[in-house]
């Protein structure tokens, strides 16, 4: 089971499964025997091939979000102020990609006038050159200066640094409507095809270099989305955390633990809740494991 994200070519998603699949519009039949190669020379650039996944994840964290989106941010901020979406951990990009397409196609289901900043965030120069050529290669413009908004007025930036070190206002001014954490993991989801994860995963349970490597990764992923809902503080603001992993420590209970640490030191009286959480196994038709959590707020405190 793969996904095709067709980028601005389509200004869609659609999943492709194993055989005589067929979009909505018709534009083209999955016939049974088709390969990723002969997928990638019917369709050349214009696709963007990846595990289905990610997708149905970050399809059921959209599934909170409706039109609405657009008018709630623009009460709780600045009447047409943009709407600013942060993608933190992007590299290689396909979920940027996803997010640029279902951007575009919310503003539109919408009806708003209001642009939309999509940020894209790496760590390294190496990964940040991955999201590049995926961009360049599906003709997203990723240059804000340059960036009129005329495609869809949907902008994109790129910005390298430490996810749990961003700051909105160093740079930008303003919060994140929605920060999307992809965060760093043991890969626990994805072990045939990351071996090096396996290894660390068959090594004896007392292990000191064990226990060290999952502290300080767990440390990692619980400052990426403490950082992530500081970004996020007007009412409308969401964050959604996703695993490869299907460990609990590194999913619902670290979602729950940034909740808890995060409405501990928060004065305000909006309190942030998981209010969404799903698990997906591996499995034999295809599936990677990983996790999706989205965290919101709730205009009473919790608890009472």
């Amino acid at each position: 089971v793969f996904e095709l994200c067709a980028g601005t070519k389509r200004g869609e998603n659609t999943s492709l499964h194993e055989s005589d699949a067929t979009d909505d519009d018709d534009e083209f039949v999955l016939k049974e025997g088709t390969t990723l190669d002969g997928l990638l020379r019917a369709f050349g650039n214009e696709v963007y091939v990846q595990n289905v996944t990610p997708v149905a994840l970050l399809g059921l964290a959209a599934g909170t979000v409706n039109s609405d989106w657009f008018k709630r941010t623009s009460d709780s901020n600045n009447g047409n102020a943009s709407v600013r979406v942060l993608d933190m951990c992007a590299a290689p990009g396909g979920k940027s990609v996803w997010l640029y397409d279902w951007l575009c196609s919310l503003r539109k289901s919408a009806l708003s006038q209001r642009n939309v900043e999509l940020v894209v965030n790496d760590v390294s120069k190496s990964k940040m050159d991955d999201i590049r050529v995926n961009f360049e290669r599906l003709g997203i413009n990723y240059d804000a200066s340059s960036n009129d908004g005329s495609r869809e007025h949907v902008l994109t930036a790129l910005r390298m640094g430490r996810g749990e070190e961003i700051s909105a206002t160093a740079d930008d001014g303003e919060d994140f409507e929605l920060v999307v954490v992809d965060a760093p993991c043991s890969n626990s989801g994805v072990l045939h095809r990351r071996t090096e994860a396996r290894w660390r995963m068959l090594t004896e349970e007392n292990d000191a270099s064990r226990r060290k490597y999952d502290h300080e990764l767990q440390h990692i992923q619980l400052k990426l989305v403490l950082n992530a809902l500081a970004l996020t503080r007007n009412k409308s603001g969401a964050v959604w955390y996703m695993t490869c992993s299907i460990l609990d420590r590194e999913n619902e209970a670290l979602a729950q633990k940034a909740c808890d640490q995060y409405n501990a030191n928060c004065s305000s009286q909006e309190k942030v809740h998981v209010s969404l959480s799903h698990l997906i196994l591996p499995s034999a038709a295809g599936f990677d494991g990983g996790f999706v959590a989205v965290l919101t707020r709730t205009e009473e405190p919790v608890g009472g």
